[in-house]
C-alpha cells in the first residue's frame, strides 16, 4: 500500500507556538508562583496565543492568495483512514514506476451548481434540459490552456503524458517514485 504525505512545514512558527505551548502550561500548572508573577504569566500566555493565532490567520490568507493566483500550493496532509492505522514499513523505492491521474477542476462551478438546481426544479424553463458532453466541457471544463498548463508542468517535472481525457479533467502519466514525489512535494511510504 502506498501513501502520500506532505513534507512538515519549516520556518519560525513551530518553535514559537512550542514556547507558547511552555508558557501557558506553566501558567496553567504552577501555583506556587505569586500573584503577581502569575497575572504576568497569564497574560504573556495570552498575548503569544494572539500573536500565534494572528500568524496562523496570515498564512491562511497568504496560502488562499496563491491559490488564487492560480499556482500550485501545498495542502494539508492527506493520510487515508485505513493507511493511518496501517504500519510504517518505510519510503517507497524511488525507481518505482507510478501512474498517475491528475485531476483538473471544473470551471465557473456557481453557473453549474445554478444549472443543476435548475434542471431539477420542475418549474424552471431548464427542467429536464440536460447538456450534450460537448456543451458540458465547453462550459465547465478546463480551457485548452488550463489543460496545457498542467501537461507542460507535469513533463517538466519529467512525467511523461500518457492520455488525457476527452473531457479534459483527467490527465494519466507515468512517473518514478522520486519524480513524482518531487513534482508534488509529497513523500511516498509503503505501509
Amino acid at each position: 500500500m502506498v501513501s502520500l504525505q506532505q513534507k512538515p512545514p519549516s520556518g519560525a512558527v513551530l518553535p514559537f507556538i512550542f514556547v507558547c505551548q511552555r508558557v501557558v502550561s506553566y501558567i496553567f500548572l504552577s501555583r506556587a508562583e505569586s500573584y503577581m508573577q502569575h497575572t504576568f504569566l497569564r497574560k504573556l500566555g495570552i498575548v503569544c496565543t494572539t500573536i500565534a493565532l494572528i500568524g496562523v490567520s496570515i498564512v491562511s490568507v497568504a496560502l488562499i492568495a496563491r491559490a488564487r493566483q492560480n499556482q500550485p500550493y501545498a495542502l494539508t496532509t492527506q493520510i487515508p483512514p485505513l493507511v493511518s492505522r496501517a504500519h510504517l514499513v518505510g519510503p517507497a523505492d524511488a525507481q518505482q514506476q507510478l501512474n498517475l491521474s491528475v485531476g483538473l477542476q471544473l470551471r465557473n462551478k456557481q453557473e453549474l451548481a445554478n444549472l443543476l438546481s435548475e434542471l431539477s426544479n420542475p418549474r424552471s424553463p431548464m427542467y429536464h434540459q440536460y447538456l450534450t458532453p460537448q456543451e458540458f466541457v465547453a462550459q465547465f471544463g478546463p480551457t485548452a490552456d488550463q489543460v496545457q498548463q498542467v501537461k507542460n508542468y507535469l513533463q517538466q517535472q519529467g512525467l511523461t503524458i500518457t492520455s488525457v481525457s476527452p473531457n479534459g479533467l483527467l490527465i494519466d502519466a507515468r512517473a518514478t517514485v522520486a519524480q513524482a514525489e518531487s513534482a508534488f512535494s509529497v513523500t511516498i511510504n509503503n505501509y
